[in-house]
């Protein structure tokens, strides 16, 4: 059944890019891009990425961060991330997973099918976080995020 109501935790925009990541009440992340889809006169709001970030243990995102540039300039930080703050005080990297519709260039068993046809429209989703480094030292909430280029998170 569809969501009558739904509770955002955080948002946080890209500094350049019309790209939004969104922290839902039940443990959703969701990222957003703004573009006009093929037979639509204006740019619209159009899911592309979620994905359960909650590990099934009812754990909220908080905070949000989506970095201008890419984190690092080879391993797994050589991507395009967001950086998100949990309710138990996990600070977590994630992938961001671009459809084909915006270009995604990262060919993997991520993409969205129906029946073995790819749905380029379609919003990219897991059932599995595209994790790409994750952090456990807070105790409590995380309220905040700042990523240093040198020391990292």
């Amino acid at each position: 059944a569809p969501r009558e109501q739904i509770q955002l935790t955080c948002l946080a925009a890209h500094p350049r890019m019309p790209r939004l990541v969104v922290g839902i009440g039940d443990g959703q992340v969701a990222v957003y891009h703004i573009y006009r889809a093929h037979g639509h006169r204006r740019p619209q709001l159009h899911q592309t990425q979620g994905f359960d970030a909650s590990r099934v243990c009812g754990d909220v995102a908080t905070v949000a961060y989506v970095p201008e540039n890419r984190l690092a300039q080879d391993g797994a930080l050589n991507n395009e991330v967001m950086v998100v703050g949990f309710a138990s005080g996990r600070v977590a990297v994630f992938k961001i997973l671009m459809p084909d519709s915006l270009g995604r260039t990262n060919v993997s068993s991520e993409k969205a099918t129906d029946g073995g046809v790819l749905l380029a429209s379609q919003p990219v989703l897991t059932d599995h976080e595209p994790l790409l480094l994750e952090h456990y030292n807070c105790k409590s909430p995380v309220q905040t995020l700042l990523w240093h280029n040198v020391l990292g998170i």
